[in-house]
């Protein structure tokens, strides 16, 4: 069984990686979706003075997940691009933490090790007879991310559809990117106005019910159906991890926040890559520093 670290980061930190939905790119069963739970939904807040501190149980695979994206971060900082106050953290507390979390990590990869030796065979448990049949439970499959259309200004003129986990981080998500981009979005000069987030099944029955009312949108979105047989291009930009040699480094194979290998037969992660449909590329020796910027340019570029 996995070693379980706990981690205590500052709840200013923990809050602004939810804004920014860290994490929580829409893929069910990874590393990345267990972290998310682990600071958003199973962490303990603990009020130390006048701030909020955040304990998080995370194995050694989450752990160094965390430290790398962490260390990313302060890799913004360090290179101006992002000031350290948008986490609600110096830049030397962010240091810090980032190397909290590597020592955390290390440790429970240590633990993992020593419990992967070799233990003295124990003799065997009497055979017990078999349990009587009964039903098999049902297995209940989480819910996933989905797709939120969500209206903003006073008039409803702009819908933004975005991913989500829940209609408040859509509503969020949202708000971020027309305020990223107020020429393109948004021209008015009545304060922002976050509408509520729907569906697309909700979006459409709402679209039918005003048609057949005759209303033209003064109570309501503009009655104007999307066009689904020419959807809008979705942009993409994969990440790709490479050997030292140029070779493509499998997804399949680990390593530590460092780049180095878990399994026997890989050289060990030299870099990254991430190169979008559109045509632009990136390339670091930090693996999460390529994720963020990706991230960056299909929000700003094709958010």
């Amino acid at each position: 069984m996995p070693t379980i670290t706990t981690v205590t980061l500052p709840g200013a930190l923990v809050a602004a990686l939810e804004d920014r939905d860290s994490f929580q790119d829409g893929r069910s069963g990874g590393v990345e979706q267990a972290v998310a739970e682990a600071l958003y939904t199973r962490a303990t807040r603990v009020k130390r003075g006048k701030g909020v501190s955040v304990l998080v149980t995370l194995t050694a695979e989450q752990s160094g997940a965390l430290a790398d994206y962490l260390h990313s971060l302060l890799g913004l900082v360090d290179a101006a691009l992002v000031p350290a106050s948008e986490f609600g953290v110096s830049r030397a507390r962010l240091a810090a933490i980032v190397r909290e979390v590597g020592d955390a990590q290390n440790a429970a990869e240590a633990e993992d090790a020593r419990q992967a030796e070799p233990q003295p065979a124990t003799p065997e448990a009497p055979e017990q007879p078999p349990l009587a049949p009964g039903p098999t439970p049902t297995e209940v499959a989480p819910a996933g991310p989905g797709k939120f259309i969500v209206t903003l200004d006073e008039i409803r003129v702009h819908c933004v559809p975005v991913l989500a986990p829940t209609r408040e981080a859509a509503q969020r998500e949202a708000a971020r990117i027309v305020a990223a981009d107020q020429a393109t979005w948004y021209d008015h000069t009545e304060p922002l106005c976050v509408g509520d987030a729907q569906t697309e099944a909700e979006w459409d029955a709402e679209q039918e019910s005003l048609a057949r009312m005759g209303i033209n949108g003064m109570v309501g979105p503009l009655s104007v159906s999307r066009p689904k047989d020419t959807p809008k291009a979705k942009f993409q930009a994969p990440r790709t991890d490479h050997h030292a040699d140029d070779s493509e480094c499998p997804p399949a194979h680990k390593h530590t926040s460092s780049g180095k290998p878990l399994v026997p037969e890989c050289p060990g992660r030299a870099y990254s890559t991430a190169a979008c449909t559109c045509g632009w590329t990136t390339r670091s020796a930090v693996k999460t520093y390529v994720d963020e910027t990706r991230r960056r340019h299909l929000a700003t570029e094709h958010g």
